[in-house]
């Protein structure tokens, strides 16, 4: 025969957790299954906030055993299932360094809690885990413990593309400030070599030659610099660019080894884009000539081309930011040695070269990424090491069809009249005078904007045309324009520098400027302005 209960309420109540929410627990217990609703509403919280948690969050046990993860760690290790984590070691199966775990265990311990720790998966390549935890008191005493799992990869990459377009920016201020000053060297350095030419002896002739030689190099490197640092002028024409792609490949034909074979495949049916022919000549060149180093034993060189339309999910995958719509991609691929992974990103860094002294500038790659970003593209790599290097360059189309014009270099044009020449430095001063006195024209000079416009209130009737240079000390080349407008709105200038703005040259140009010349120039270059803008 059964004991009587001592205590009938616990009978009972033993019975209604047996039975959970029976209608003998609502007819006696209504307090008590209010409580287990409660309770039962909080754990579908806790368990919708854990299986849909943006971070991963892992339980351990004091061994570090995993016995509970949620759906988000996946995302974060290479593990397809979390059955498969359960009972993995997160120590020994997960970090990538181990020795980590103890420092870990010591902080939680120490603190009970732990924030911020950086450690590195080993089941996920190349993501950095940002992990927060705390310990946990279980009922059986044990202490178990909790990481919040942060996937920083992505952040970390956005900062270092950053802090690498701040460096990128500042490093373009400084090569423009240099190319400035250096582009008025060089002007007065060709135009004295243009002067003195014709009235040296014979025997003299070869050394002005080289002097002049010397300075158009120099003048590239410079071209270089400004292309980089997206600073200079770029003098945008219809261009057909499957012909400047073949006119590089007759250049590096010429001059590679015979044992690299060049190879090409023109699908694109648009290949009209507006830019600067020189520039982009150079760009596409300067990718061959990396190619040609990279294959010192022999290989294939590729040159390809198709049309692509970008749209904006495209773009957001690029690693520069262009605008939507029809581009030509253009690919130069070689069989090389490959980059190594540890200076992939920082080929494109000004005077970064992995070529012995005297062999490269590094110049090559930055001026080839400043040519892209200047003609509104974007340029991306890809390489694996002795599996070669695949350069992929997108550049918009354009719709103009209007033919460029080529000129004759040992063509002058002569002319007539009186010229007012602005310019603080004193060589371009004298040089620049007498290659316009020997094109027929007088000249007068002023140091900077304030004394050209000094004399040019004094008799405005005087002078035929006026040279301003754009960067002058007192008053620069854009400010004296509007205020010689303010004079005479038909006064007839033209701007000369070593670089400038696109945006300033549009705005002068809407009122009414009549010609750009881009330092250093030579004489049949001076002339031709002259003679457009007098006409």
């Amino acid at each position: 025969m059964k004991k009587p209960c001592e205590n009938p309420e616990n009978e009972i109540l033993e019975k209604l957790i047996g039975l959970g929410s029976s209608s003998i627990q609502k007819s006696y217990y209504p307090e008590l299954q209010k409580k287990i609703d409660e309770l039962e509403n909080e754990r579908k919280k806790y368990k919708s906030f854990f299986d849909n948690a943006f971070n991963g969050i892992l339980r351990l046990n004091e061994k570090g055993e995993i016995f509970e993860a949620n759906p988000a760690i996946l995302h974060m290790t290479n593990f397809d299932q979390i059955s498969d984590l359960k009972g993995k070691n997160f120590k020994t199966e997960l970090m990538s360094y181990p020795h980590e775990w103890e420092q870990i265990l010591k902080d939680i311990k120490d603190k009970k809690t732990l924030k911020n720790f950086h450690i590195k998966l080993k089941t996920a390549k190349n993501k950095e885990i940002l992990i927060s935890a705390n310990i946990l008191k279980s009922e059986q005493k044990q202490d178990l413990i909790e990481i919040f799992c942060e996937n920083i990869s992505d952040k970390k990459r956005m900062e270092e593309e950053l802090a690498h377009r701040q460096k990128m920016d500042a490093l373009g201020q400084l090569a423009a400030g240099v190319a400035h000053d250096f582009n008025n060297a060089l002007t007065g350095i060709l135009g004295s070599c243009e002067l003195i030419y014709p009235n040296v002896d014979d025997k003299y002739k070869k050394f002005v030659e080289t002097i002049n030689y010397s300075a158009k190099r120099a003048a590239g490197l410079t071209s270089q610099l400004l292309t980089f640092s997206r600073k200079g002028g770029i003098d945008l024409k219809p261009l057909d660019i499957h012909e400047i792609i073949d006119t590089t490949i007759e250049i590096l034909e010429r001059s590679i080894d015979k044992k690299i074979i060049i190879s090409k495949d023109f699908q694109a049916s648009d290949f009209k884009i507006s830019g600067d022919e020189s520039l982009i000549q150079n760009a596409v060149l300067n990718l061959g000539i990396n190619a040609k180093d990279a294959m010192k034993k022999g290989g294939i060189l590729f040159f390809r081309t198709k049309n692509v339309f970008m749209d904006n999910k495209t773009i957001k995958y690029l690693p520069y930011e262009i605008s939507p719509g029809n581009y030509i991609q253009i690919e130069v691929e070689d069989s090389g040695d490959g980059i190594p992974p540890d200076i992939l990103s920082k080929i494109f860094d000004p005077f970064f070269t992995t070529k012995t002294t005297g062999k490269g500038s590094g110049l090559g790659l930055s001026s080839v990424y400043g040519t892209i970003q200047k003609h509104k593209g974007t340029i991306s790599v890809y390489s694996e090491p002795q599996k070669g290097a695949l350069f992929k360059i997108f550049l918009p189309l354009s719709d103009s069809k209007t033919p460029e014009q080529k000129h004759d270099n040992n063509i002058y044009f002569k002319g007539e009249g009186s010229i007012l020449l602005a310019d603080d430095e004193e060589a371009v001063r004298f040089t620049s005078s007498g290659l316009l006195e020997t094109l027929g024209y007088k000249v007068e000079t002023a140091e900077n904007g304030f004394e050209a416009l000094k004399i040019y209130k004094e008799n405005p009737e005087k002078f035929d045309l006026i040279i301003l240079d754009m960067i002058m000390p007192l008053m620069d080349g854009k400010d004296t324009f509007f205020e010689i407008k303010k004079i005479n709105p038909d006064a007839k200038i033209i701007i000369s520098s070593g670089f400038s703005k696109n945006s300033e040259l549009k705005i002068l140009k809407e009122n009414g400027l009549k010609g750009f010349i881009k330092k250093p120039f030579q004489k049949s270059e001076l002339s031709r302005i002259l003679f457009s803008s007098l006409q």
